[in-house]
C-alpha cells in the first residue's frame, strides 16, 4: 500500500498534520504545541505501513448506508449515526475507537438522559458499521436494561395522550394501538406493504423483529387514518417530507400533558389483549410475534 506524506500545519495553538493514504487526505491532530513533535508524529505515519482502520470513522457510514438499502430497511441507522455517532466518533480514526472512547460517549449519553436501551442500540450501529468495513471492534459489554414492562392502556388513557400528540404522529399511534405493531416496524412502513382496499399491512420476514411474516387486518379507526395521509414518496410516516425515524419528544410531552406513564410499547400489549378479550382466537390479530407465515384471512378484529 503506498506510503504516506503530507505536511504539518497549525489550528489555534494545536499542531495537525495532514498525508495522504492512496490519493486519500488523512488528519489528525498531534496533541502538542510544538511543532518539532508534530514533524516528529508525521515522519512515523511517513515510515509505518498504514492499514485499513487508519480510516476515519466518517467514511465508513457510506457502507453502513448502502448495507441498508441492499437489505430495504429503513435508513434508521444511518439517521442515527449521523445524529449521534458522526459528531462523537467521526473525525477519530478507526484505530482510536476503543473502551475508553466507547465509556466516554456512554457516560455523555447517560448524562443527557439516555436510557441504557437507547445507548445499546447506538454503540450496536457503530460496531455493525465497523463490521461492513471489515475493521475490528473492541469488546465492549452492553449495558443493563430494564426487566420488561408490563404496562397497558386503558381506552381512556390513549384518547387522552392522542388529543396531546403532534399530528404527524396520530396516525402511528392509532396503528400502534389497533395492530400491535412494533414502533420500528411502523416507522420502516412503505406503501407498497399497504393495501386499503383489502385493509391488510404485510410485512416480510426482513421487517420483523421476530423473523417470522406477517399479515395484519387494518382496524376502522386506523384505516381511516391512514387514508387520510398523503401519499409523498415510499414511505408512509413522513415529516416535512422526510421519513420519521424516532417519536420519542412529542410522545414524552404529550404523556406528561395526558398524565400517563406509558411508553409506545405498551400499544402492543394493550393490541394484543383486545381482540382475546373480545372473543378473537390468539394470533388471529396479527399481533404475535410467531404467526407462521402469517396468511389468514384478513378481518377487522378491533371492530367491536
Amino acid at each position: 500500500m503506498t506510503q504516506p506524506y503530507g505536511r504539518s500545519y497549525r489550528r489555534g495553538k494545536i499542531w495537525w498534520i495532514s498525508y495522504y493514504v492512496d490519493g486519500i487526505q488523512q488528519r489528525e491532530s498531534a496533541h502538542t504545541k510544538d511543532r518539532h513533535e508534530a514533524e516528529i508524529l508525521l515522519a512515523k505515519r511517513k515510515l509505518q505501513p498504514v492499514e485499513p482502520d487508519a480510516r476515519k470513522v466518517a467514511s465508513l457510514r457510506d457502507a453502513l448506508k448502502s448495507h441498508y438499502l441492499l437489505q430495504d430497511k429503513s435508513p434508521w441507522g444511518p439517521l442515527l449515526m449521523d445524529a449521534h455517532l458522526q459528531p462523537n466518533f467521526g473525525k477519530l480514526h478507526a484505530s482510536d475507537v476503543d473502551k475508553t472512547v466507547l465509556t466516554t460517549y456512554v457516560l455523555k449519553r447517560k448524562k443527557q438522559g439516555r436510557s441504557h436501551s437507547t445507548i445499546n442500540k447506538e454503540i450496536s450501529i457503530l460496531r455493525r458499521t465497523f463490521s461492513l468495513a471489515e475493521l475490528k471492534f473492541p469488546a465492549f459489554p452492553k449495558l443493563p436494561e430494564n426487566p420488561p414492562r408490563e404496562g397497558f392502556f386503558t381506552e381512556e388513557e390513549f384518547r387522552a395522550v392522542l388529543e396531546h400528540l403532534p399530528t404527524h404522529i396520530h396516525p402511528i399511534a392509532l396503528l400502534g394501538y389497533w395492530t400491535g405493531c412494533r414502533l420500528g416496524e411502523l416507522l420502516s412502513l412503505r406503501w407498497k406493504q399497504v393495501d386499503l382496499k383489502a385493509r391488510t399491512i404485510r410485512l416480510r420476514a426482513s421487517e420483523t423483529k421476530s423473523g417470522y411474516g406477517r399479515v395484519i387486518p387494518i382496524a376502522s379507526e386506523a384505516l381511516s387514518a391512514l387514508e387520510r395521509l398523503e401519499r409523498k414518496g415510499e414511505w408512509v410516516f413522513t415529516y416535512r417530507g422526510k421519513p420519521i425515524c424516532g417519536i420519542r419528544a412529542g410522545w414524552t410531552a404529550a404523556c406528561r400533558k395526558a398524565g400517563v406513564d406509558r411508553l409506545f410499547h405498551d400499544l402492543r400489549r394493550t393490541a394484543v389483549r383486545k381482540p382475546v378479550r373480545a372473543g378473537v382466537p390468539a394470533g388471529a390479530s396479527g399481533c404475535s410475534g410467531k404467526s407462521g407465515d402469517g396468511n389468514f384471512r384478513a378481518q377487522d378484529p378491533f371492530r367491536i
